[in-house]
């Protein structure tokens, strides 16, 4: 009884655990509007912002998570060109963010914590390529400067004085100044224009295996791409990075060239959505919202926030469905994967940078089992006891398990409901631990 049920216990722990790279393989496009609201965030606290420049930052980031949400409504993901004119909306609120804070009323900020800020944002621009080696040492030779200005202005109790602290404040802000405009004559990120390359390779073989090309078409595409290469290869030449610009121009060439490939096969490469495509997102959604509370990525209280925003699709699309002959029109389609993608966006942004809110389930069943045996190494509980609690954690995951969804995969009902039940044991094995532990010693 006791191995079988250790073995039960592991069994459906290990089934209904969530792999930890589901948070860190989120898309560099919502990563970036992760980390400008943490930005606004700390702004505010810190009352760099006023309300006005806030609520006028907060929109701006709305409209570029509502665009996201339309992008990916018809399959899921952001094509190049897609993901260059985002990134390119970012950067424009990011500039906007700068100046703001740019915008001095003569208040004494932390110059450390503002010094360290701009290193740390130096870097990340070097390693993404958006600024050479030769820019970044420019930068940097700067910022030691100020360095010395803020070694000079410390005082015997380590402290700098408030006028110090303004002029310094001052310096750092246009040097992030200059840096930010810099930011728009680093190198481009080729990586995207590189993987829609092959991509679109991709496509002209697809289209010779499927008979979809003749030779004279595959033979007139390949001498297109080949010209747009060497195109690339003399910009690239020019002795300086790409422009921003320069990258959307030719992001948007390769995309018209993708557009000429699938319109030669007959647009045999197009997704096709219809309702099922609602019902697929939907559930894929709600998983990971079940997987978040797994993990402790997110509160209890977040997840029902979730979970109600995804029932409230279902019910927008009944009623639609109610008003049609249970059949949904494309644009209602279209609209419902909207608000699909909506919510996965804001999940995605919540979720940035962010620690583990709380133990999560998984934790929670291992604190609990801890919990038990070191119990029983203290002679709190006897064997029996222990037997005991380990079949009650057992029966209240085989119950759970039996909830879960036909491909196996639990759902936000679901973990809310067994988070719930094992807090409820958590705290009945606490109860009677303490009660073993206030009876007299014989």
């Amino acid at each position: 009884m006791k191995s079988s049920g250790f073995a039960l216990l592991l069994a459906l722990a290990l089934s209904l655990s969530v792999s930890g790279g589901a948070i860190a393989g989120m898309r560099d496009v919502d990563a970036r509007q992760g980390a400008l609201q943490e930005s606004l965030r700390d702004a505010m606290e810190a009352g760099r912002l006023t309300d006005a420049k806030l609520h006028e930052l907060k929109q701006e980031l709305q409209k570029i998570a509502d665009q996201e949400a339309v992008f990916k409504s018809k399959n899921g993901e952001l094509s190049s060109l897609q993901k260059v004119q985002l990134r390119a909306a970012i950067d424009k609120v990011s500039k906007m963010l700068e100046a703001a804070l740019n915008e001095r009323n003569g208040d004494p900020v932390d110059v450390e914590a503002r010094r360290q800020q701009l290193a740390q944002r130096l870097s990340e621009a070097l390693a993404a390529q958006k600024l050479t080696q030769a820019e970044y040492d420019r930068f940097f030779a700067d910022l030691t400067t100020i360095d010395k200005q803020i070694a000079l202005a410390r005082v015997a109790d380590g402290k700098i004085a408030t006028n110090d602290q303004v002029s310094i404040s001052l310096e750092l802000d246009n040097l992030a100044q200059r840096f930010s405009a810099g930011e728009d004559k680093g190198h481009a990120d080729l990586t995207l224009i590189n993987q829609r390359k092959d991509d679109l390779r991709a496509l002209i073989r697809k289209g010779v295996a499927e008979g979809h090309l003749t030779e004279d078409e595959v033979d007139d595409l390949r001498q297109q791409l080949y010209n747009y290469e060497a195109k690339e290869e003399r910009m690239s030449n020019m002795g300086r990075p790409l422009t921003a610009d320069e990258q959307l121009a030719m992001v948007l060439e390769l995309e018209r060239f993708g557009a000429e490939i699938r319109a030669r096969m007959d647009n045999g490469n197009d997704i096709k959505i219809s309702a099922r495509t609602v019902t697929h997102r939907k559930t894929a959604l709600d998983q990971t919202f079940a997987n978040a509370v797994f993990a402790g990525d997110i509160s209890l209280a977040e997840a029902r926030d979730f979970k109600q925003g995804l029932d409230e699709i279902t019910t927008t699309e009944q009623v639609l469905k109610n008003q049609n002959h249970g059949e949904l029109t494309s644009e209602q389609i279209q609209d419902l994967l909207i608000a699909v993608e909506k919510l996965k966006g804001r999940f995605s942004r919540l979720t940035y940078n962010r620690s583990k809110v709380w133990t999560g389930v998984d934790g929670l069943v291992t604190s609990i089992r801890d919990q038990i045996t070191n119990a029983v190494a203290a002679r709190l509980l006897t064997s029996e006891e222990n037997d005991a609690l380990q079949s009650k954690i057992a029966d209240v995951l085989v119950a759970k398990s039996n909830e879960r969804n036909a491909p196996g995969l639990a759902m936000t009902d679901s973990a809310l409901k067994l988070a719930s039940e094992l807090t409820d044991l958590s705290s009945e094995v606490t109860k009677e631990i303490n009660a073993k532990g206030a009876k007299p010693k014989i």
